[in-house]
C-alpha cells in the first residue's frame, strides 16, 4: 500500500485506519512506510473522524507518559476503531475497565490488583496454572473428531479457570466463570451471552467495591 496523504488533503482523503494486512501474522506494510516518512500522521476512522497515528516507539512512550493525553474510552474525542465497539460502550456512563480509565481512578483500581499479578504471586500460581492447562489439553485431545476450537477449548477455558482462582469466594463452575467469547460474539454482544456477561460484570464490580470499602 502506498500512502497518498497530502498536507492539504481533506479528511475523506486521509488513509483509512485500521489498515489492511498483507500477512495475518505481520503488521500492515504501510506502518513501516509511515514510521519512515510520517511518524505522526492523520488517519481516517470508520466513522469518518480524523485521528492521529503515532508509529515510532519513542514517540509512543512520550505520549503515554503525557498527562494531557486521556485514555478514557468514553471521552468524546477517543478514537474508537470499530463501529461495534462504539455501540457497546455507548451503554456506559463511566469506563467499565480500569485500563480505559485516567488517574486517579486508574491508579486506585490498579493498586488494588497489583499484588495479585506481581512476579512472585504469578510464580506461586505456576504449578496450578500448568495443571489447568494440562487438564484442558487432555479434555481437548479426548474429544471426538480430528479438529478442535482452540478459543473455546483452550483460551476461554483456561482464562475462566484461572479467573476463578484469582477471585476467591465466587465458586467454581467447571468451565470457569469468566466470559471470554469468540470475537464475533463479543462484537454482537447479544442474547444470553450479553445477559451472562452483564451478571458477571456486576459480580466483579461488587467484589471490587467490597475490597475498596475494606
Amino acid at each position: 500500500m502506498t500512502l497518498t496523504y497530502r498536507p492539504s488533503a481533506s479528511d475523506d482523503q486521509l488513509p483509512a485506519f485500521p489498515m489492511a494486512r498483507a500477512c495475518p501474522f505481520s503488521p500492515p506494510p504501510a506502518y513501516e512506510q509511515m514510521r519512515e516518512e510520517r511518524p505522526v500522521a492523520p488517519v481516517r476512522l470508520w466513522n469518518g473522524k480524523k485521528a492521529w497515528l503515532v508509529s515510532r516507539f519513542g514517540d509512543v512512550r512520550k505520549i503515554l507518559a503525557d498527562k494531557r493525553v486521556s485514555n478514557n474510552i468514553l471521552h468524546p474525542g477517543f478514537p474508537l476503531l470499530y463501529e461495534a465497539r462504539s455501540a457497546v460502550f455507548k451503554q456506559y456512563d463511566k469506563p467499565p475497565y480500569f485500563h480505559f480509565m485516567d488517574p486517579p481512578q486508574h491508579t486506585e483500581n490498579r493498586r488494588m490488583l497489583t499484588q495479585d499479578f506481581s512476579v512472585i504471586r504469578v510464580k506461586e500460581m505456576e504449578e496450578e496454572i500448568q495443571s489447568i492447562v494440562d487438564g484442558t489439553i487432555d479434555e481437548m485431545l479426548a474429544g471426538s473428531g480430528r479438529s478442535a476450537d482452540l478459543v473455546h477449548a483452550e483460551a476461554q477455558a483456561n482464562a475462566g479457570h484461572v479467573e476463578d482462582h484469582l477471585v476467591p469466594g465466587r465458586g467454581h463452575h467447571g468451565r470457569g466463570r469468566m466470559v471470554v467469547p469468540a470475537a464475533g460474539e463479543v462484537l454482537t454482544a447479544s442474547g444470553a451471552l450479553r445477559r451472562e456477561a452483564d451478571v458477571l460484570r456486576a459480580e466483579i464490580d461488587a467484589f471490587l467495591e467490597n475490597i475498596r470499602a475494606a
